[in-house]
């Protein structure tokens, strides 16, 4: 599993200051990877499309994506698919309705469920 080695990655992100496209999809970061990871993605302010997906990040880490994206404005596709988010998950994702240009969203394979759904469904009405 990738985890404390997401640190070095995280590092490196900030240097990407025109990255406009970034695919991380199935490094099994886990919530360990995905914090560091996060600080750098944060810095990303270019960023279009984002997949994190199937990297288990689980609750903890779309605590730490949450920070990340709030300062994403101009990301267009978010792809959190296959992550073991649940419901908690949802509620840190409060983010999601500052991406104002964001088309494209799959928070598919994540066992939601209900509250999970009302959680993003209360985010995104306040956009």
């Amino acid at each position: 599993y990738m985890g404390s080695s997401g640190k070095y990655l995280g590092e490196a992100l900030p240097q990407l200051v025109s990255l406009e496209t970034l695919i991380l999809t199935g490094n099994n970061l886990r919530a360990e990877g995905c914090k560091y990871v996060s600080a750098g993605i944060g810095t990303l302010i270019s960023l279009i499309n984002l997949n994190i997906s199937t990297n288990d990040i689980a609750p903890t880490g779309a605590a730490f994506l949450n920070d990340a994206i709030k300062n994403l404005t101009c990301l267009e596709t978010f792809d959190i698919r296959g992550n073991s988010l649940l419901a908690e998950g949802c509620k840190y994702l409060g983010n999601i309705r500052n991406l104002t240009f964001l088309t494209s969203l799959n928070i598919g394979a994540n066992s939601i469920q209900a509250d999970g759904g009302k959680y993003l469904s209360d985010s995104i009405r306040e956009l």
